[in-house]
């Protein structure tokens, strides 16, 4: 052991730290104010752009009207049998670029002879959906355009 005394603390350290946790708690402050007024500004929008990875979509009114398209054509039910059910999504992509929402929903179909899958892009105009396309594939490949009569 030495007879040296402990070093002395070098002074100014101590308010530099200070300053520096000051400047950053602020620097956190400033963008947890920013964030959250984005985030009110968007409003609902965040979960229906969440709705494809929690499973939410399904309460979803646009989804419930795409499922009565699909499942209710005739086509689909000669294709998969009665019921057709939703197997979950194999893609999910929202929109909403200056209030105009677009969702692209890639379902996963099952019934109790086969299985399918639709592909189908709505949108939301004053307040209603609209289905701007819809098809439907079956286990064979075949491709329907459920937007169109036969």
């Amino acid at each position: 052991m030495s007879d040296l005394p402990p070093p002395a603390a070098r002074k100014g350290v101590r308010t530099s730290s200070i300053i520096v946790l000051v400047v950053v708690l602020g620097a956190l402050a400033f963008a947890a104010t920013k964030c959250s007024s984005i985030i009110r500004g968007i409003g609902s929008e965040v979960g229906d752009a969440a709705a494809g990875l929690t499973g939410d979509y399904k309460k979803q009114p646009r989804f419930l009207d795409i499922m009565k398209l699909v499942g209710n054509d005739p086509r689909v039910i000669a294709a998969l049998g009665s019921p057709v059910t939703e197997q979950g999504l194999y893609n999910y992509a929202y929109s909403a670029v200056n209030g105009q929402v677009s969702v692209t929903y890639g379902i996963n179909l099952a019934g109790p002879t086969a299985k399918g899958t639709a592909d189908v892009v709505a949108e939301d105009h004053d307040g209603k959906t609209v289905i701007v396309s819809a098809a439907f594939k079956d286990a064979k490949g075949k491709l329907t355009n459920l937007l169109v009569s036969d």
